[in-house]
């Protein structure tokens, strides 16, 4: 059985593996800290690609987005076996060279946690969406039914 997340949905639900209810988080990495506000993640979805900006903020940068970019193939395409991401993310260029690989590996872990979480709800029909069937992300322009 195949769910379809758009924008919205997918934001909200990514924002629940992340954490939970919790509009901010901090992490904490060899020393540093970052201050990640959640609640101001966004993604944006187009053809083949699912891109989240998340707001950092740290003492010496204030704050900035980072965004990471996630290649996936097209459904019904035989596309939808791969998924490929940039070697850092963009953004704010202090940010990204200290947190964009743990933001990367964060977001491509709740991602993955999508896959077969049953409390994950269709997403509305408003286009583009991410498919997930099968452990699979694939983007699609399907309205209505989805197909087999």
């Amino acid at each position: 059985m195949a769910t379809s997340l758009d924008e919205t949905s997918l934001a909200r639900a990514l924002r629940g593996k992340l954490a939970g209810e919790r509009p901010a988080i901090v992490w904490e990495h060899e020393g540093d800290a970052v201050l990640v506000h959640l609640a101001a993640l966004a993604v944006e979805l187009s053809a083949g690609i699912v891109l989240v900006s998340v707001p950092l903020e740290t003492d010496q940068t204030g704050r900035g987005i980072v965004s990471c970019s996630f290649a996936i193939g097209e459904a019904g395409r035989g596309g939808e076996m791969f998924a490929v991401a940039g070697e850092l993310p963009h953004g704010d260029a202090v940010l990204v060279a200290r947190w964009g690989r743990l933001l990367q590996e964060a977001i491509w872990s709740a991602l993955v946690a999508l896959v077969d979480d049953p409390s994950v709800v269709s997403g509305s029909p408003r286009h583009p969406r991410v498919r997930v069937e099968r452990g699979v992300f694939a983007w699609t322009t399907t309205r209505g039914r989805e197909p087999a």
